[in-house]
């Protein structure tokens, strides 16, 4: 009985194998996506050198939030 259980098994896996295999060939890799704007900052263009001060960075934004520590 053991022996009928075990050849089962290997038939289902071998199957499950043979279908989902060829699944993952034809997959196509997701398009990359640049998700950080403005991410080296080369805007706005500052000479090598010196600073700036900026109220705002293009592409950036800024958030506030408290946080409590304990």
């Amino acid at each position: 009985m053991f022996k009928l259980n075990q050849n089962i098994c290997t038939i289902l896996g071998t199957a499950l194998v043979s279908c989902i295999l060829p699944l993952t060939f034809n997959a196509k890799p997701a398009a990359a996506v640049n998700l950080v704007t403005n991410g080296s900052f080369e805007e706005p263009n500052i000479p090598t050198g010196t600073f700036e001060l900026f109220s705002s960075i293009p592409g950036w934004s800024v958030e506030f939030s408290s946080t409590s520590g304990g």
